[in-house]
């Protein structure tokens, strides 16, 4: 798959692919920084001790002349209030930046397709189905792009959880591998068993799209017949056919998608509680006051990774889905690009015969590609 995206984009994408990584690399800085933040809070309203033991603790008390345990938590929870405002205005341009990224995409390699399919002569609009180059150009492009937004934002979801569970790892081993190893677990399961359904919906929702565009097609292409041939009832129960069917496909779709949420979210929750409990019921008093700063951190690291677990089940869904989508367009790329090797059909290069006197046809004949029924035979 990265082979054939490798392959559609060009030069200049791979350019900008290389810096939206640098930029989802500093938002995954930032989205740490706002989950380690807290941690500095809790243990100074739980220990204020800790401002004259913790060197960094001390070293900022005496920078900034801090007389008081109240005024220290006071600069603390305006530092933390900083951080998540410039945290928040990263991302916002961050995803602004894909955003335009993606529909730039969308927008170049639409122009692209229609570019070579309109320069190709009148025998190649003859011999393929202009439902399914609406297709190609409409659907195939959107759900590439889609293919793409989602690996990106899968890239950014896997870099934030990688690194809080790094961090928490220095916090309590136990507890983090334990959660992450059931959540690793569970996503691997729904990869392998849901990755076969959703390909063939994917490709199933392609070829059920194309019928219904060209039966659309039909429809407003041969009004007058329908009209002169009563054929109104027909058209409408195969057109409502294909849409049930559409709408059966996507249906299923969406279904597979949404199950892995709350199995997600009842795991990492039940897991953390469970772990948690026993360290608290096997621990001493002492114990369990030292964990309430780690218990602090973890809940604050669940409601930030368990978005994103669930995101990640999302978006390899839509990845797993489009993928017929992303071998089609690609088909469609090295095909238009065959298409233009052989040479685009310009009316400006054409010879111009300049009309005299009459215009004489001799011996004419005409046959369409790959069909022996003679259409003009022989006219003088």
């Amino acid at each position: 798959m990265l082979g054939k995206i490798s392959y559609i984009f060009d030069k200049k994408q791979k350019i900008a692919l290389i810096g939206l990584f640098f930029l989802i690399l500093g938002g995954t800085v930032l989205e740490l920084l706002g989950v380690t933040a807290i941690l500095p809070l809790v243990n100074v309203v739980m220990m204020p001790e800790m401002i004259e033991e913790n060197k960094y603790m001390y070293f900022i008390k005496n920078l900034f002349n801090i007389g008081s345990v109240k005024g220290f938590i006071l600069f603390l929870a305006l530092s933390l209030v900083v951080v998540y405002v410039v945290k928040n205005i990263y991302l916002t341009i961050m995803n602004d930046v894909i955003i335009k990224f993606t529909n730039d995409c969308q927008n170049e390699y639409s122009t692209r397709l229609i570019d070579v399919y309109l320069h190709q002569d009148y025998l190649f609009h003859v011999k393929t189905n202009t439902a399914e180059l609406q297709r190609n150009v409409n659907v195939d492009v959107q759900q590439f792009i889609q293919l793409v937004t989602a690996c990106l934002r899968f890239v950014i979801e896997m870099s934030v959880c990688v690194v809080l569970v790094i961090f928490l790892l220095q916090q309590d081993v136990v507890t983090t591998v334990a959660v992450a190893v059931t959540l690793s677990a569970v996503i691997l399961i729904i990869y392998v068993g849901f990755r076969g359904k959703l390909i063939r919906l994917g490709e199933l929702s392609r070829n059920v799209g194309a019928r219904g565009t060209k039966i659309g097609l039909q429809i407003f292409g041969g009004i007058k017949e329908i009209k002169v041939l009563n054929r109104e009832d027909y058209f409408v129960k195969i057109f409502r056919e294909n849409a049930v069917e559409f709408s059966s496909i996507h249906r299923k779709q969406q279904l597979l998608s949404y199950i892995p949420k709350p199995l997600i979210e009842s795991l990492c929750i039940c897991g953390l509680l469970l772990t948690l409990s026993f360290k608290i019921y096997y621990g001493s008093d002492g114990d369990i006051q030292k964990f309430v700063p780690t218990l602090s951190v973890f809940a604050i690291a669940a409601f930030r990774m368990l978005p994103s677990f669930n995101r990640i089940t999302g978006y390899l869904s839509s990845i797993m889905f489009t993928k017929p989508s992303l071998d089609a367009f690609y088909e469609d790329l090295k095909q238009a690009e065959e298409l233009v090797s052989k040479g685009k059909y310009d009316s400006d290069q054409v010879e111009k015969l300049e009309f005299e006197k009459a215009i004489d046809i001799r011996e004419l004949s005409f046959t369409y590609p790959n069909t022996d029924k003679v259409i003009i035979d022989d006219v003088s």
